[in-house]
């Protein structure tokens, strides 16, 4: 019975000592939805902060009384900490990171900072998790935040929904968190690519997100941009394509578009070594439909094989040109040093210390399948 009595003090204790266990209220915190790091014309750092806006008893992401579930801080300081540590100045509260869902970097402060020098900061004390969307904006980022939603509830949702589904339905981007982020600023291929926003001049403006970013590391800065069209080609290059519209121009210039559906898309690339020079051997097959027609008939069998040889030849001709444009930046977004120090360990010690200019001088060759699934309809005529 007494065995029983001490047990049942032990158990209970929890109940008589209740509290956070770090010691702060709950008050004591404004979580963060969103963070946005700017330069300052004197080089100090512009940290702007979305953050929840508590309201009675309702729930995160809901309008308040007021209109808005949040409110935006601006804080300058040398440092990542001292301007995070100085929103408490305006907020009257600890900014608390474990909720953030977006972080956006302007493209000054790309170019300027290394870029792993926010993976470190994020990685300490109340740090974000590891699967906060990561953005890199044209012009201030900060001026991304004062936007209002089109259809979520706050910027911060928008903006994360966007880049996932821009990246999923169009390819014309592609979703980037922070944990990729500390991966790939490790890797061999000492290159990544993040997803680039701009503001663009509606009224009221509007948010797009398209064509990707160019960091380089180890110097972990902004050395450039791809637009949304070498977007989709690098993705089909990556294989992490899902889903895309391929516009194929008709062959007489200027009479058309024929539009193709990709609905799977699959690379493979072999790196080949010989002497002390790389090559690489390229192969992609691509399934889809017919999603508009203009120029083309795909009735017969030898309609359907023109159609896709022709399409393959652009495929083919679109993919050269976005790999021309990435040894022009010196920048291994294909993954080719990772692959030679995977499979290679000898060779790629020679090779790394000068990877980007040995990556500008690769050779390639491309092989493009296309399948057509689909001609969307009962007959494959274009719209007269």
């Amino acid at each position: 019975m007494k065995r029983l009595l001490c047990w049942a003090a032990v158990l209970s204790l929890p109940l008589w000592t209740g509290g956070c266990w770090s010691g702060h209220e709950l008050t004591d915190w404004g979580f963060v939805q969103a963070a946005a790091i700017d330069l300052t014309e004197n080089g100090a750092i512009r940290m702007t902060t979305q953050i929840y806006k508590p309201s009675g008893g309702e729930e995160l992401g809901t309008a308040t009384k007021g209109g808005q579930s949040y409110v935006n801080t601006d804080t300058i300081s040398s440092s990542l900490f001292g301007a995070s540590e100085d929103i408490a100045i305006e907020l009257g509260r600890r900014p608390q990171w474990s909720h953030m869902q977006v972080l956006l970097i302007g493209e000054r402060a790309a170019a300027a900072m290394n870029i792993r020098r926010f993976t470190d900061f994020f990685s300490r004390g109340e740090g974000p998790r590891g699967t906060v969307s990561m953005l890199i904006t044209k012009g201030e980022a900060g001026a991304f935040l004062a936007q209002r939603p089109l259809i979520e509830r706050t910027i911060a949702q928008q903006l994360r929904s966007t880049e996932a589904n821009a990246s999923k339905y169009t390819a014309k981007t592609r979703d980037f968190t922070l944990l990729e982020l500390t991966i790939r600023s490790m890797m061999q291929s000492k290159a990544a690519a993040l997803p680039y926003a701009v503001l663009q001049p509606d009224k009221p403006p509007v948010i797009g997100i398209a064509g990707l970013a160019v960091i380089r590391f180890p110097e972990g800065r902004m050395i450039g941009t791809l637009p949304s069209s070498d977007s989709i080609y690098l993705s089909i290059l990556n294989n992490r394509f899902k889903s895309g519209v391929l516009e194929l121009p008709c062959p007489q210039r200027g009479s058309g578009i024929d539009a193709y559906h990709a609905t799977a898309s699959e690379t493979r690339i072999r790196p080949v070594l010989s002497g002390d020079s790389v090559s690489l051997e390229i192969r992609t097959s691509l399934k889809g439909a017919i999603g508009e027609l203009t120029c083309s008939k795909v009735e017969t069998q030898q309609e359907v094989d023109r159609f896709n040889a022709r399409l393959a030849a652009y495929v083919k001709e679109r993919m050269s040109e976005t790999i021309d444009h990435l040894k022009d930046k010196q920048a291994d977004l294909l993954g080719t040093g990772d692959w030679l120090r995977r499979f290679a360990p000898a060779r790629w010690a020679a090779m790394s210390g000068d990877w980007p200019q040995r990556f500008a001088r690769i050779d390639y060759r491309i092989q493009v399948r296309v399948s057509l699934e689909s001609t969307g309809m009962e007959i494959g005529k274009p719209v007269k």
